[in-house]
């Protein structure tokens, strides 16, 4: 292993077009003969495995995953999902904020503060990195995947992927909740504006994520589905290759029951167009008026809508107060009282009803039941029995 820095950026300078080959084909098969050039000998490829630069097996060669991973991360060109880096990036940001409240000293916390600006820049671009990275598995997946049973595993891998950066983008919520006194508070207006700009960004990737979580969960439904038919029509096919098909099913019953009745007994073989030569015989318009007198033609009635009332046209549509939900978990999140009660004091800026916050309740509850403790004693409200329920 190399331990100095100025060998190693030497190494990796001077041979650099041979790194680069690598790294360019970090996802392919390589053999160490693709490399050997006027340059690169094998023995300087010993050399490179030897001091972990790169590892060979057999007559394979591939660069060292932690190069790999130094690069991509470097140039931003990894295609794996991150969720974890995520997390332990909200867990520094804490850190580092609850240094500077206590410390409270700006030439001390410099350090920290740099930290914080960072950490707020790279939160939105991570997530939206995994979005879009989940978005493409997930669609490659549902197209490609041939056997039903490996695409649905997949499919319900990455929808608990999904899922996990939605309790990422809660926790994300929660704390620029918790620290807005602090982001108010601070001397340094860029770290401000990062804050206002992570709240709006997070609002937009929180579409996203519901959109990409709808998507998923209709790509396993459609998956069931043609699972299900997909067995159906095999066994169809077992027992008419066993010649059991007439015997151990009702097949021939239905088929009479959907047949037509018009046409079930009769032959479909003939004509429907009229005789050339009947039609420029000389007593063709004799035959059309005597059919004419024996058969009675109904006129048939033109039926119209009815007209539009002009009250409805002249109406103006009613307005409909829209919750973010999304906002009011993170407030509830914060404060130690019961769903309920916090939903039923809250002031909103238009005045609910009772029907309404019992609404409001249970939507919450389903929508977010992952960040509840739900407790095994009740209450009542007006005639309302509801479940005690606290934020983890």
């Amino acid at each position: 292993m190399l331990t100095n820095i100025e060998t190693l950026l030497r190494t990796l300078y001077n041979n650099r077009l041979f790194f680069e080959t690598l790294f360019e084909k970090r996802n392919q098969i390589v053999k160490i003969s693709e490399l050997i050039n006027e340059k690169i000998d094998y023995e300087k490829i010993q050399y490179f495995n030897e001091v972990e630069l790169v590892s060979l097996s057999d007559d394979l060669i591939e660069l060292d995953d932690r190069l790999i991973e130094f690069f991509e991360e470097f140039l931003d060109t990894s295609r794996d999902i991150k969720i974890g880096a995520i997390d332990d990036i909200l867990e520094h940001l804490v850190f580092h904020i609850s240094n500077v409240k206590e410390i409270k000293d700006y030439e001390k916390t410099k350090n920290d503060i740099k930290k914080i600006r960072r950490y707020l820049k790279q939160i939105p671009l991570l997530i939206l990195k995994n979005i879009i990275q989940l978005s493409h598995h997930i669609g490659l997946v549902y197209k490609t995947q041939e056997d039903f049973k490996s695409k649905i595993n997949a499919l319900e891998f990455h929808k608990t992927r999904v899922e996990k950066l939605i309790i990422i983008k809660q926790k994300v919520q929660k704390i620029l909740l918790l620290e807005e006194i602090f982001f108010v508070n601070s001397y340094d207006n860029e770290i401000l504006q990062l804050q206002r700009d992570l709240k709006i960004k997070m609002h937009d990737l929180s579409l996203s994520l519901i959109a990409l979580q709808k998507e998923v969960i209709e790509y396993i439904n459609r998956s069931i589905k043609k699972v299900s038919f997909w067995q159906k029509v095999i066994r169809l096919k077992e027992l008419r290759d066993n010649f059991e098909l007439k015997e151990k099913t009702d097949i021939l019953v239905l088929c009479e029951q959907n047949m037509p009745l018009k046409f079930s007994n009769l032959s479909t073989n003939f004509k429907t167009n009229l005789n050339h030569d009947l039609i420029y015989d000389s007593n063709y318009q004799d035959i059309v008026k005597k059919l004419l007198k024996n058969k009675k033609l109904k006129k048939v009635e033109q039926k119209y809508a009815s007209k539009i009332d002009e009250e409805f046209l002249n109406s103006q549509f009613e307005q409909k107060y829209i919750i973010d939900t999304d906002r009011l978990n993170s407030e509830f999140l914060a404060t130690n009282y019961n769903l309920f009660e916090f939903i039923l004091y809250k002031k909103f800026n238009e005045n609910l009803d009772d029907e309404q916050k019992i609404e409001l309740f249970c939507k919450m509850l389903l929508l977010y039941e992952e960040s509840y403790v739900l407790q095994n004693s009740y209450q009542v409200y007006n005639g309302f029995k509801y479940i005690m329920v606290y934020a983890k």
